[in-house]
C-alpha cells in the first residue's frame, strides 16, 4: 500500500470510481463522481487535496480531504483546511493507523503549501479517534437555534392542521414585531478575531450551487432550502446588516424567510455572538446530534496565533464555515 496526494484535478476516472465506491459505502450516500468532483471544486483554489491510500495503482482503500478556505485571523490573512470525508474501506478498518497515515500525510504536504491548520466537525463515531490518536483539539460545540413554525407538521400530529395556523400566525406577528424593535436597538456582534475572509468573491466561490440570497439597502441573507423528515426546512447560512452580523440583519433574514419559502422550521446552527430574540436557542438535549467543533495546528505563522485560535471565544462560526451536506 501506499499514500499520495493528489488536487482534485489530478484524480484519474478509474480512481474516482474506486473512491467514489468507498466513499458512498463509508458514508451511506449515493454520490456520482460528477457530484464529488463539483464538491471537490468549489474552493477558492478551484481543488481540494486527497490524500489517498492506494493497495494498487487504481483501487484505493481510504482516502483524507481537505477544503482549503481562506481566513483573517487577528486581520493577517491565513489558509485553513476543513477536514472532510476521511474513510477507510471497511475490509482495512482493522489497520487502526491507516487513517492515522493519511491524515499526518496530508498534514505534512500542506504544510509545504501555507496551509497552516485543519479545523473540521466530526461524527460521534470519528471524534475520539481525532482527538486521542490524530492530535485535535475541541474549540467548542455548535448550537441550535430554531423557530418552529409549523409546530403540528414537526410533532407529526395526525391533525395538525389547525396547530399549524396558530403557530404560523403567532410567528408571523412576532417576527414583525422584533423586526420594529430592532432598528432603534440593533446589536451587532463584536470583531472577533478568527472568521472567514468574507469577500465578494469567496462568497461567490462559496455560494455557487443550491443556496439563495438575497440583498437590499444594506440587508443580506443567504440561506439553503432542504426537505428534511418530511419537512421544509430552511438552514440560515449567514445574514448581516452592513456587512455585520447583528439582531437587525437577522431579523430581515427571518421576516424575508418567512415571506418568501413558506417554511415548516427555520435553523440556524452555529454562534450567535450578539444579542437577539429571533431565534429560540435549543436546549442541548434536544440537538438532533453533537456537533463539536476540532482543530490541529499545523504551523503558527505569526506571532499570538495559537493563543488566538485556540480560544473558542474568538471565532465566528456557523454553517458557512463547514457546510458539508
Amino acid at each position: 500500500m501506499s499514500v499520495k496526494v493528489l488536487k482534485t484535478f489530478e484524480i484519474e476516472e478509474e480512481v474516482w470510481l474506486s473512491y467514489s465506491k468507498g466513499f458512498n459505502d463509508s458514508f451511506s450516500r449515493n454520490k456520482s463522481i460528477d457530484e464529488l468532483k463539483a464538491f471537490y471544486s468549489n474552493t477558492v483554489f478551484g481543488y481540494s487535496i486527497h490524500a489517498l491510500s492506494f493497495e494498487d495503482n487504481k483501487k484505493i482503500n481510504g482516502g483524507s480531504t481537505i477544503m482549503p478556505f481562506p481566513y483573517l485571523v487577528n486581520k493577517e490573512k491565513s489558509f485553513f483546511g476543513l477536514s472532510v470525508s476521511s474513510f477507510v474501506n471497511k475490509e482495512f478498518r482493522k489497520d487502526a493507523f491507516l487513517l492515522h497515515d493519511l491524515v499526518e500525510t496530508l498534514c505534512r504536504y500542506c504544510k509545504e503549501n501555507n496551509i497552516v491548520l485543519f479545523y473540521g466537525v466530526p461524527n460521534t463515531n470519528s471524534y475520539s479517534y481525532f482527538n486521542k490518536l490524530l492530535g485535535f483539539e475541541t474549540l467548542f460545540n455548535l448550537n441550535y437555534y430554531v423557530i418552529p413554525f409549523r409546530i403540528g407538521s414537526i410533532l407529526k400530529l395526525k391533525n395538525k392542521r389547525f396547530l399549524n395556523m396558530i403557530s404560523e400566525y403567532s410567528f408571523k406577528l412576532y417576527s414583525i414585531i422584533i423586526s420594529h424593535l430592532t432598528h432603534p436597538w440593533d446589536s451587532k456582534q463584536p470583531d472577533l478575531n478568527v472568521h472567514l475572509e468574507n469577500n465578494p468573491e469567496f462568497l461567490g466561490i462559496r455560494f455557487k450551487n443550491g443556496y439563495k440570497s438575497r440583498a437590499d439597502n444594506g440587508y443580506s441573507v443567504t440561506y439553503k432550502s432542504v426537505i428534511e423528515d418530511n419537512l421544509k426546512a430552511i438552514y440560515v447560512m449567514d445574514y448581516r446588516y452592513d456587512g455585520i452580523k447583528s439582531s437587525r440583519g437577522l431579523s430581515y433574514a427571518i421576516c424575508n424567510i418567512i415571506k418568501s419559502e413558506d417554511p415548516d422550521i427555520i435553523l440556524y446552527v452555529g454562534l450567535i455572538r450578539h444579542f437577539q430574540l429571533n431565534l429560540f436557542r435549543l436546549p442541548e438535549k434536544w440537538h438532533p446530534k453533537k456537533l463539536p467543533v476540532i482543530y490541529k495546528l499545523i504551523e503558527s505563522p505569526h506571532d499570538h496565533f495559537y493563543s488566538t485560535i485556540s480560544n473558542g471565544n474568538n471565532w465566528d462560526f456557523s454553517l458557512i464555515n463547514f457546510d458539508v451536506r
